[in-house]
């Protein structure tokens, strides 16, 4: 009888467990959507992508009065038009709403590129674009 109720408990356990995962994974989005499948990394390619437009970030207020400095990395897909597709924050310098995180990231969608080129084509590609904070005396 022990047993039998072990199992039964156990099997509900799994169903609950089960249940609040797959609840996790509906609600998960990506942060960043493309308007192309996300690109593999590593693509190669045989000429790389060239900044056509630069944006340099807004140097956040609150961290300027700090005396906040640093840089933040960030991954880039460049997609075959040349248009900023997803972005990820490689290494972060100051997560959050109001941080150099957001900054680099406001700023980067804005920047505009020519393609990367494998054979004469355009290619969508992955590349890290730091993006210094650094204060003048």
């Amino acid at each position: 009888m022990n047993v039998l109720i072990s199992s039964k408990l156990w099997i509900a356990v799994i169903i609950l467990m089960s249940t609040a995962v797959l609840s996790a994974l509906d609600a998960w989005q990506p942060i960043v959507q493309s308007s192309e499948a996300w690109t593999p990394r590593g693509i190669a390619f045989d000429e790389p992508p060239v900044i056509v437009k630069r944006v340099l970030p807004v140097y956040p207020e609150a961290l300027k009065e700090s005396r906040m400095q640093g840089t933040v990395m960030l991954e880039v897909e460049i997609l075959t038009d040349g248009s900023i597709g997803a972005i990820e924050v490689y290494r972060s310098l100051m997560a959050g709403e109001g941080g150099f995180d957001e900054a680099a990231i406001q700023a980067l969608r804005q920047w505009e590129f020519q393609p990367a080129r494998s054979g004469g084509r355009p290619v969508a590609c992955w590349v890290r674009i730091p993006m210094v904070f650094e204060l003048s005396n």
